[in-house]
């Protein structure tokens, strides 16, 4: 059996006090600034290997918002959790993922809404020979936010954003 571990909390403040203020200009937003806090945030992860099996957990959380942007000021604090499994036996490998995200999004709706988002995927695998390997993955993403419209990126009505993808290549290593 093999257990790994990881940690770790980062900060990051600005660098000029007027990088805080950015106005609206969203449709619907009206008028007034949005302030953005200072990241903070933490992550830490967990795997654990037996018998060719990684079950393998990992959390951030704090105030960020989606990948390493700043929260707006009074917005929801980021939760994300992920979670994988992954089998290996000889030339072939097998992974599955699911995660869970839960932010603030979009900036403007901060009292309003927040983000929920939903991800998986499944995928594998093969080395034909040294050097050559095919991979096969598919991919889906839900997101939704009472009042966004992810179609065309504006506030308003309330449209969620759907993603799928099948992805077959060929890996060549030399």
């Amino acid at each position: 059996m093999d257990f790994k571990t990881y940690g770790f909390w980062e900060t990051a403040g600005k660098e000029d006090p007027t990088a805080i203020t950015i106005v609206k200009t969203a449709p619907g937003a009206g008028s007034g600034d949005i302030r953005y806090d200072n990241l903070n945030f933490y992550k830490a992860g967990v795997a654990v290997t037996s018998h060719n099996i990684t079950a393998a957990f990992d959390y951030i959380g704090g105030a960020i918002n989606g990948a390493l942007a700043e929260r707006p000021t009074g917005g929801a604090s980021m939760n994300a959790e992920l979670l994988g499994l992954t089998y290996a036996n000889g030339p072939m490998t097998l992974g599955s993922q699911f995660g869970v995200i839960d932010s603030q999004g979009q900036a403007d709706l901060t009292g309003t809404s927040q983000r929920h988002e939903v991800e998986v995927a499944l995928g594998g695998n093969y080395k034909l020979a040294p050097g050559i390997q095919l991979v096969l993955e598919y991919q889906y993403a839900h997101r939704h936010q009472g009042g966004f419209d992810f179609t065309t990126g504006t506030d308003g009505r309330t449209v969620d954003g759907r993603y799928q993808g099948v992805t077959f290549s060929t890996v060549l290593t030399w």
